[in-house]
């Protein structure tokens, strides 16, 4: 039988409720829900992998002995070559120490683990492998083993290589780390669990403390404490118990209490990346640890993802950031088989993201990917269109600039007709202003007010001259200070406004001392398109009138 959203959200708050009892009350609490036969038992997988019986019992004992044993003083003592300094932390395994070399052979600060006395047989078992798997890894970006052994006082220890830095998510705060910055952090832990993984060790634990920014700059992973050989995370000693891994960070099949795999530190992988990339909102919501609702969601693959939610600065363009979350989503889905067959693939389609090339996560169409690649290869794009037109430059340049001649010639000759015509109707408007016709004396504001009532009945038929001839009425009108009758002229013109239009409309409000008009005006009759000329001016104005509104930042 098939779980559906709401068995899930049943189980997921049941489970939180039971956790922390004895598992006898739980069965019996168990009984009183009155689940479905599968919602019951999933629930029952899921608390018997939480506390496993026998390492319950183990755990009740070692409490028992936890009173007896006090921790060794530690400091000033010397282990092997080194001489123990300061406590840097502290855990149900061990404790952690720095500690400098003290046999003058050279200078070195190491950091060394013990293995605590009241620790489990279970922690034993992690302590162990955790030498065995360090022993494997040999990498530039996870701290190295650099020796082991056991003493007499202070029990078994691990001494290991000593990063002296912050973790990633303090880096990024910290530094104000951008977007691209930050996957490029993410790209460098990518690598480096990709060879752990080529040796065959599953991290299983991944969460920002582990990931150390160095002081030096480089990014190491730590804390191998629950790692496990490939081979082994196959079958049940691959499943890792609640108390085993940090709920914040655990993929589904860690809940579950299923066999883990390379998918399960892609999943952790991509949960740090979307915190970093939100200031520690969860890709399920919640920013602190995961609530009942949270891990329902978790479970059944309901992600909380937006780049509304990236409060880092936004220097990348929308069309990444939404590919960015593409690849966030693969990484972070329900089933293992549907994520990301490797962290390298990962790594390979974050690097993708920030060189322009193809992401797997988000398949562009050829035109698509061509022009993004474009954006992130400027100079070879250059030189590879230069390269087309220099092939295409035969034929292809002599018909264009042919074409840009008949059209600048088609220009021209529409300039003169129209200053011819301009001419002529200026004239004639002088001549019938006769005192015959006009009266004994002719003002200039009679003389502008007859050539307007002329355009409207000789040259109807000619609409682009009849604004112009009414544009240059009207600059006459704000020579003659009629501001009022300027822009009356562009007022209630159901024409298309030109920009020459629209310039003498802001002009004459302008004038008025009508500066919020003045803005609103340009907002709404300006043209999109206009020439570099007629921008400059609408800029002028546009500052000059927020300057009289007293808005000094927008001028």
């Amino acid at each position: 039988m098939t779980l559906t959203p709401q068995d899930w959200a049943e189980i997921a708050r049941y489970f939180e409720q039971l956790c922390d009892l004895p598992p006898p009350e739980q069965q019996t609490r168990i009984r009183e829900f009155g689940l479905s036969a599968a919602a019951e038992k999933q629930l029952r997988g899921m608390l018997a992998h939480d506390i496993d019986p026998e390492m319950a019992a183990l755990s009740e004992q070692a409490d028992v002995l936890r009173d007896q044993f006090e921790r060794p003083n530690a400091l000033g003592k010397n282990v092997g070559a080194y001489r123990i300094e300061a406590l840097i932390g502290e855990g149900a395994m061990g404790d952690v120490y720095t500690a400098v070399r003290a046999d003058g052979a050279y200078d070195a600060t190491v950091a060394i683990k013990f293995l605590a006395a009241r620790a489990s047989l279970r922690d034993q078992r992690l302590f162990d492998r955790e030498r065995r798997i360090l022993a494997t890894l040999d990498h530039p970006g996870i701290a190295r083993l650099i020796d082991a052994g056991e003493d007499e006082r202070l029990g078994t220890y691990l001494v290991m290589e000593y990063v002296e830095g912050r973790s990633i998510d303090r880096h990024v705060a910290e530094e104000g780390l951008e977007i691209r910055a930050i996957v490029s952090r993410i790209i460098e832990s990518a690598e480096a669990i990709f060879a752990a993984h080529r040796g065959l060790v599953l991290h299983r634990d991944l969460k920002p403390e582990h990931l150390i920014i160095g002081d030096d700059g480089r990014l190491r992973i730590l804390d191998f404490g629950i790692a496990q050989f490939f081979e082994a995370s196959q079958g049940e000693a691959g499943r890792t118990e609640g108390v085993s891994f940090t709920p914040r960070y655990a993929a589904p099949e860690q809940l579950l209490g299923e066999p883990t795999t390379t998918a399960t530190d892609v999943y952790a992988l991509a949960l740090i990346t979307y915190e970093l990339l939100t200031d520690g909102r969860s890709a399920f919501g919640d920013k602190t640890a995961p609530s009942a609702e949270a891990v329902e969601k978790r479970l059944t693959g309901r992600l909380d993802l937006a780049d509304r939610h990236f409060t880092r600065a936004q220097t990348m363009v929308r069309s990444d950031r939404r590919m960015l979350l593409a690849i966030l989503a693969k990484a972070l889905q329900r089933e293992p088989q549907q994520r990301y067959g490797s962290v390298g693939e990962f790594a390979d389609d974050l690097n993708g993201l920030l060189s322009g090339k193809a992401v797997s996560a988000r398949p562009l169409g050829p035109i698509q990917a061509a022009l993004r690649w474009a954006r992130y290869h400027r100079l070879s794009a250059s030189l590879g269109l230069l390269a087309l037109l220099a092939t295409l430059s035969g034929t292809a340049f002599t018909l264009w600039f042919a074409r840009e001649a008949v059209q600048e010639r088609e220009y021209a000759l529409r300039e003169a007709q129209r200053a011819e015509q301009t001419a002529d109707f200026l004239e004639n408007l002088f001549v019938s202003a006769s005192p015959g016709e006009a009266g004994p004396e002719v003002t200039a504001r009679t003389l502008l007010g007859l050539g307007q009532e002329r355009l409207q009945t000789e040259l109807v038929d000619q609409p682009e001259l009849v604004a112009h001839l009414e544009a240059v009425i009207g600059r006459s009108y704000l020579n003659l200070g009629l501001f009022e009758d300027a822009f009356a002229i562009t007022e209630n013109d159901p024409r298309p406004t030109t920009a020459e239009r629209a310039l003498l409309g802001a002009s004459a409000l302008m004038r008025l001392g009508r500066y919020a008009d003045t803005l609103d005006w340009l907002d709404q009759a300006f043209p999109e398109f206009a020439e570099p000329q007629e921008q400059i001016e609408v800029s002028l104005i546009r500052s000059t009138a927020a300057l009289n509104l007293g808005d000094i930042d927008e001028a």
